[in-house]
């Protein structure tokens, strides 16, 4: 997240709780002469009339950033995928167990075991295909892994890719991680973000690394319905870190899950212990999430990675979310990319299904629908070259 704060940008995303806490006592009306003049720039450093924010204290004593009261009657909005839009993508993430509150903690339940499953709160596996309200915090399967996942990232505004900024990918998920509880246990002290120095340890529940789901992977020489999945640093993507252990079935389910023609991406894990006096954990759930290499941001087609590798290549500031869309519309659907480089922003529509009944009816309404807002609208099915398509 990236505000200015009396014509000064500062970037929020990826700093230590402590550093915050500074910066927003020192925002704080009591602490200066003058209030702070503080504006979020979700939508690009160089947009004019950004949403105005403040700093209040809170009864416990905590220091908050807030929207202006008045940003909505002066037509201030956020980017949907900002933390502090009101009906942003909080609230989609709360629809699947996923709590956000005002101080930017997040909070879920996980559980995989099938028997406390209904077959009204199980959701799809991929929380942009889903928008089924569920009044319950508690979600189930491969959807929580997903969602938690993908909150960790956009939490942080990892999906926006600035050409100056370094992907440290590592020092953003524990970012997150600090500030997320799973199962009433803070997420800090029981994750394992893949990285130099850092093996696998035997309480570690969230395993995140990199890898490629075409490799060839060894079995484990004393278990052979074990794979061995090799977890690389995931802001060095050639340094081999340690091997996760998981059961043969399960390591097939993750890959059937994901059809998607991608080889680079995250192996996430969730272990957890199946009874309470159990001293080793178990394997209970392993996903792999398709990502492009350069900025590491998921992508859910080879055609958003190709796209994305361009927009890398082209030094270009543009943002792809993980949860929720580039606006309030259209949220039943795959998300948007938007340029923020241009003017107008550009919405980027990686049209991959053309064939499908209804799809080109429903690329028109987004095209009308988002030049009246006045986005220009960029359409691309991967059949002429995009260099092709960004010279129109």
């Amino acid at each position: 997240m990236e505000v200015r704060v009396d014509n000064e940008v500062i970037e929020l995303s990826g700093r230590k709780l402590n550093e915050i806490k500074k910066l927003y006592q020192q925002w704080h009306t009591s602490n200066r002469q003058q209030p702070a003049i503080i504006e979020c720039l979700c939508r690009g450093r160089y947009k004019k009339n950004n949403p105005k924010l403040h700093v209040m204290k809170s009864k416990t004593g905590k220091y908050v950033l807030r929207n202006n009261p008045n940003n909505q009657e002066n037509g201030l909005e956020h980017d949907f995928t900002c933390t502090l839009a009101i009906d942003g993508f909080h609230n989609l993430a709360h629809h699947h167990g996923i709590k956000i509150d005002d101080e930017q903690n997040i909070e879920c339940r996980m559980n995989f075991k099938k028997k406390k499953a209904s077959n009204k709160s199980r959701l799809s596996s991929d929380p942009n295909k889903s928008r089924q309200k569920s009044g319950s915090s508690i979600t189930f399967g491969n959807s929580s892994l997903h969602t938690l996942f993908y909150t960790l990232l956009q939490q942080q505004r990892f999906h926006q890719y600035r050409p100056r900024n370094r992907r440290e990918v590592v020092k953003y998920l524990y970012a997150s991680a600090c500030r997320t509880t799973v199962n009433k246990e803070q997420l800090k002290s029981m994750i394992f973000i893949a990285n130099q120095g850092f093996n696998v340890g035997y309480r570690q529940k969230l395993l995140i690394g990199w890898g490629s789901k075409e490799a060839t992977f060894d079995r484990d020489e004393s278990h052979n319905f074990l794979v061995k999945i090799p977890l690389f640093n995931l802001d060095n993507h050639e340094e081999f870190i340690d091997y996760v252990r998981v059961p043969d079935w399960k390591y097939k389910e993750a890959l059937d899950s994901c059809r998607i023609h991608v080889k680079q991406g995250y192996w996430v894990i969730w272990r957890d212990y199946e009874h309470k006096d159990d001293r080793f954990l178990k394997v209970e759930k392993v996903i792999f999430v398709p990502a492009e290499s350069d900025s590491k941001i998921p992508v859910e087609s080879s055609y958003e990675e190709a796209m994305i590798q361009y927009l890398v290549k082209k030094r270009r500031h543009f943002l792809k979310p993980l949860i929720g869309n580039v606006t309030n519309m259209f949220l039943d659907e795959r998300p948007d990319m938007v340029l923020y480089d241009t003017n107008p922003q550009t919405i980027i529509e990686v049209a991959g299904m053309k064939n499908k009944d209804g799809y080109q009816k429903k690329l028109k309404q987004k095209a009308d629908v988002y030049q009246k807002r006045g986005y220009r609208y960029l359409e691309w099915d991967g059949a002429e070259s995009i260099e092709t398509l960004f010279n129109k």
